[in-house]
């Protein structure tokens, strides 16, 4: 079996807090799309656990309490799981 390394990159992330995104979702994750902002919450297709998502030019993903907002080196922004963000990524204590 071969050896692999993953790459160290550095990323910028802020974990998501469904409470705060429901207070005032444009001042804690002004990158987040509300969808009781964009529709009627009574549409009969929504699903209160799907309120909130993170939308790029190649896909879209719904954001659930505790789950990680990760900015690449490429500034491209996408969403990991708690569990997967704690088991992959340590906190950068340099400057």
């Amino acid at each position: 079996m071969q050896k692999f390394i993953r790459r160290s990159v550095e990323v910028k992330a802020i974990q998501f807090d469904i409470r705060k995104a429901e207070d005032d979702c444009f001042k804690y994750y002004p990158m987040v799309q509300d969808v009781y902002e964009l529709t009627s919450a009574g549409l009969p297709d929504h699903r209160p656990g799907e309120r909130f998502s993170l939308r790029s030019p190649h896909h879209v993903a719904v954001l659930h309490d505790g789950d990680y907002i990760v900015q690449g080196s490429n500034g491209q922004m996408y969403v990991v799981g708690k569990e997967a963000f704690e088991l992959g990524y340590i906190q950068y204590k340099g400057d």
